[in-house]
């Protein structure tokens, strides 16, 4: 008879939500990489905005004005972007907290399966054990009785 794990099912399932939990990570890890790059360009972008600004200079009024401008919208787009980062980080940890989860769950059902297994294992060795010692007792017992008609 061989081992079955009365859990298989359930641990199936587990497997199935872990791997799905791992595939919503890996896309909220592409995610949160895509928009931390964006952050830094918006933060490039700020940083040349306000080095335009305050670059030593004349300027005209207008210049002056139009580039405050554009820092602003920068600064803007900025926090903008932080903001999006910052959803983006917070679904990224839920995600991942999620798949701990799960493996944390198929990992139990796991070492239950295994321990289950070993303990099943043992019982079969012992019980082939048990019944090698009764084919090798009932052997030496008609060894015995056949050595005594022998010498008789």
């Amino acid at each position: 008879m061989s081992f079955h794990f009365r859990l298989a099912r359930v641990l199936a399932v587990k497997k199935i939500r872990e791997n799905q939990a791992m595939l919503k990570l890996a896309e909220r890890t592409a995610e949160r990489r895509k928009e931390e790059y964006r952050l830094e360009l918006e933060t490039r972008r700020l940083a040349a905005a306000w080095h335009g600004l305050t670059v030593a200079g004349c300027r005209s009024g207008g210049e002056l004005a139009g580039r405050a401008l554009w820092t602003q919208a920068a600064r803007r787009s900025c926090r903008e972007q932080q903001h999006r980062t910052h959803e983006v980080r917070n679904a990224w940890a839920g995600a991942r907290g999620e798949f701990l989860a799960r493996r944390a769950e198929r990992q139990a059902l796991t070492a239950l399966r295994n321990k289950a297994e070993a303990a099943y294992q043992d019982t079969a060795r012992r019980e082939e054990s048990k019944e090698l010692d009764q084919v090798a007792g009932v052997a030496y017992l008609r060894r015995q009785r056949e050595g005594l008609r022998w010498r008789g």
